[in-house]
């Protein structure tokens, strides 16, 4: 998963290779499903050293200010992970495969890449890091504010333990951007104040 993330690619479970590997009949079943959890949670159990490692990829790719997946297959590439599992011995990922024509490259436009992408850039960016400030500044009113922090901390260790992507996390975009309001108004009040004249009553 994490040389899919890197690379940004989108990564998709799939059925093991090898002994206990998921029949297509079984695929997206409960019984499929219990096979590639006890998969999962066998590897975490033997490679602790990996989970680190792991959970930072994941945070990072559920707040990039980048449309995630940042990469989308072309001809020829076919990086998901039901359908090629190799990497070079740098860690790079081996793309090869997907048919010219296919539905998913569509998604790899230059329209969508020289344009959406930039602009999800500047107008995601500026109000995240307005965000940050307000949630700042919210830590004053634990009470009033901390349910919409709360809300935020959830979904990110939800999509840390399972798959982070841009469109998982649009749906609470909206009570993040109430952080960002709380800081344009901050921001406001303090320039107005500035702004006011001196009183001369005040002086005296």
């Amino acid at each position: 998963v994490v040389p899919y993330l890197r690379a940004g690619y989108d990564a998709q479970w799939t059925s093991p290779e090898g002994a206990g590997a998921v029949p297509d009949s079984e695929r997206h079943t409960p019984q499929g499903d219990q096979v590639l959890a006890d998969a999962a949670w066998a590897y975490l159990r033997d490679n602790p050293a990996a989970i680190p490692e792991l959970l930072w990829v994941k945070f990072w790719t559920h707040w990039s200010i980048d449309v995630f997946p940042r990469q989308n297959p072309k001809p020829g590439e076919r990086p998901l992970i039901d359908e090629v599992r190799q990497t070079e011995l740098d860690g790079q990922l081996v793309l090869e495969g997907v048919d010219a024509g296919d539905p998913v490259t569509v998604y790899d436009t230059p329209l969508f890449d020289l344009i959406g992408r930039w602009l999800h850039r500047l107008y995601f960016g500026g109000w995240f890091g307005l965000a940050l400030i307000g949630f700042a500044l919210s830590l004053r009113y634990p009470r009033e504010l901390g349910i919409l922090g709360l809300i935020q901390l959830n979904m990110t260790m939800v999509y840390m333990f399972f798959h982070p992507s841009t469109r998982y996390r649009s749906p609470t975009d909206p009570l993040l951007f109430l952080f960002s309001a709380y800081a344009l108004l901050w921001l406001w009040e303090g320039w107005r104040k500035r702004r006011q004249p001196i009183s001369l009553n005040t002086l005296g």
